[in-house]
């Protein structure tokens, strides 16, 4: 009996160090190496595609982003990190398993998931596929992640071909090849080929 009793507590502890713990900045900074997090906050600073400070009321945390994970950010925006504490040498950070954007902006209660697709100028954008697009507009395509150059800077493709993206926004891509995006913006014509001026980016879905 007693030796279930002890299988039953060692099982327990077990299951409550993979679940994460609602946290605070100051308290994340406390926590043993490997414990599972998760904190809200807002993007105080961007470095790449890769990596952010998360601010909240009791301090700031660098973040470091999954290669697996796609996500748009922007200085300001509210968001929920879930991940595992990254104790080293040079201080604490988080392993982000997971990044969501509440909202895209800390003072913006829009949904991060409604695109605005109408210009400055009040123009709509139509949606096309790449090989159909026409040499000037503003536009909206849908397709997956090709590759990516940087955070300002990645391929889209479709059935139909593949086009460059430069986000002209204050957004920033933290983007996984095979990751389903709508991208809305102006084309860009050059003397050999097209690209996009994006105004906005938005994941759809990222690879499993």
């Amino acid at each position: 009996m007693k030796l279930i009793n002890k299988m039953c507590l060692l099982t327990s502890v077990a299951m409550l160090s993979t679940i994460p713990a609602y946290a605070s900045v100051s308290d994340i900074k406390t926590l043993a190496d490997k414990s599972q997090i998760e904190v809200t906050g807002t993007v105080e600073t961007i470095q790449n595609e890769r990596e952010f400070t998360l601010r909240d009321e009791t301090g700031s945390i660098d973040v470091d982003i999954e290669s697996n994970q796609s996500v748009i950010l922007q200085e300001g925006a509210k968001v929920t990190v879930k991940g595992s504490v990254d104790r080293g040498i040079m201080g604490t950070d988080i392993n982000a398993t997971s990044v969501t954007v509440q909202s895209s902006t800390s003072n913006n209660s829009t949904s991060p998931n409604a695109m605005t697709t109408t210009s400055a100028s009040g123009e709509e954008a139509k949606t096309y596929t790449i090989q159909n697009l026409p040499n000037t507009g503003f536009v909206k395509l849908n397709g997956t992640v090709n590759s990516v150059k940087n955070q300002k800077e990645f391929t889209l493709k479709d059935a139909t071909g593949k086009i460059d993206i430069v986000i002209e926004s204050n957004q920033s891509a933290a983007l996984t090849p095979n990751t389903e995006v709508t991208v809305v913006g102006y084309i860009d014509k050059g003397l050999l080929s097209k690209s996009i001026k994006a105004t906005q980016v938005n994941v759809k879905n990222s690879p499993q």
